[in-house]
């Protein structure tokens, strides 16, 4: 879209050019049908179950299981009270339970608040004319209007204006990147690396436009964009805290030494046999009778 001054009537005005007509309503669906949807699927919603199972994988609740198993083996020959292991697993018991309950109410709040919350919107070339449509609706193909304060709502390349963009959703880095134009046969690299966000004509989804407008030529959306992909693994797998890994280690530790330890506790000369009763009183009877 560009302004010209031309004459108009009697006088001159401003008159408004279309540069770009954009896809008809029968090319989105072409579009939509052989390249998918611009929607990034959110994660399945969270079960109890699967809550209350997550819990049981956290290392401090296994090291404390860890800890029980080896106190009821240690009852099992006299040498601790049952009360206290029963009393660790009842304890981890309610800990999940809350847990599983906690998780759960939360995914709850979650996806009913984003679901009140309006879902963002671009500005596209369609059929002639300037549309305002939700993201989720774009296709590969479709020319995006970008101006100052937009979010890029997909991958492509910038084939018309200049543009300064934030890319710090995707790199973290807050400074500004300078994109200019290029011809429409420019193709947007498959691999994409650092060097690839901060390039002169490629446009990522979710970096923000600080400044300048320009035309957008989508060439990929959804789980296919950058954003998607990252997401997708964010989803899939979730790595552990150092913290988390550490204490892993030391719940196999303790695991192990358990093992070790239960064989030996049937053996009578390996570990100290506690004194018995009956030993005693006729160990006295018998002083007493002497």
């Amino acid at each position: 879209m560009c302004l010209r001054w031309e004459a108009a009537g009697n006088g001159k005005a401003w008159v408004i050019f279309m540069k770009y007509n954009g896809l008809t309503d029968k090319e989105v669906e072409a579009s939509r049908e052989k390249y998918g949807s611009n929607e990034i699927p959110d994660s399945e919603p969270t079960t109890f179950w699967e809550e209350f199972k997550e819990t049981f994988s956290d290392p401090m609740i296994r090291i404390l299981l860890a800890i029980a198993a080896l106190m009821i083996a240690m009852f099992c020959f006299g040498y601790a009270e049952i009360y206290e292991p029963l009393g660790t697993i009842v304890a981890v018991l309610i800990v999940a339970f809350v847990s599983a309950k906690t998780g759960v109410a939360s995914d709850t709040k979650y996806r009913e608040l984003k679901d009140s919350t309006k879902k963002d919107q671009c500005k596209v070339h369609r059929n002639g004319l300037v549309t305002v449509i939700d993201v989720d609706d774009v296709v590969v193909g479709d020319k995006i209007l970008l101006q100052s304060g937009d979010k890029i709502p997909a991958d492509g390349v910038l084939v018309s204006g200049s543009l300064r963009v934030d890319n710090s959703a995707l790199n973290g880095e807050a400074e500004e990147c300078k994109k200019t134009e290029t011809e429409e046969s420019f193709q947007l690299p498959e691999d994409i690396t650092g060097d690839t966000f901060v390039d002169a004509h490629s446009l990522f989804r979710g970096a923000v436009v600080f400044d300048g407008e320009g035309i957008l030529d989508v060439r990929k959306v959804g789980l296919k964009t950058m954003m998607g992909k990252m997401a997708e693994e964010m989803q899939e797998d979730e790595p552990d805290s150092p913290l988390k890994v550490k204490l892993a280690k030391l719940s196999g530790q303790i695991s192990t030494f358990g093992i070790l330890l239960f064989p030996q506790a049937g053996y009578p000369h390996i570990l100290p046999s506690a004194p018995r009763k009956s030993s005693k009183m006729s160990s006295k009877r018998y002083r007493w009778q002497s």
